[in-house]
């Protein structure tokens, strides 16, 4: 619940800061990884659940969950500063 919580409090003072004029304004791009994050928490979650009790799927989901929310989360902050250059 907790990270949940910092998640969401994130992706508002990202809101607020979206309209702040320098260069490297990244709010948008970081709150959209945070999005990510949040979005892969409430599907992964009730999946996970879901696919308690079996060794295969669990550790699929968790593999996945794994990989792609810190994935994202390169690609969304460092991918446009690379476009950039």
């Amino acid at each position: 619940i907790g990270v949940i919580l910092v998640l969401i409090v994130g992706n508002y003072l990202a809101y607020l800061g979206r309209r702040i004029p320098t260069e490297f304004n990244e709010s948008k791009w970081t709150a959209m990884a945070m999005a990510f994050t949040l979005e892969a928490f409430v599907i992964g979650l009730p999946v996970l659940v879901l696919a308690n009790g079996q060794p295969v799927p669990g550790y699929i989901i968790k593999t996945f969950c794994c990989l792609l929310v810190p994935g994202a989360t390169v690609g969304l902050i460092f991918g446009p500063k690379v476009a950039m250059a």
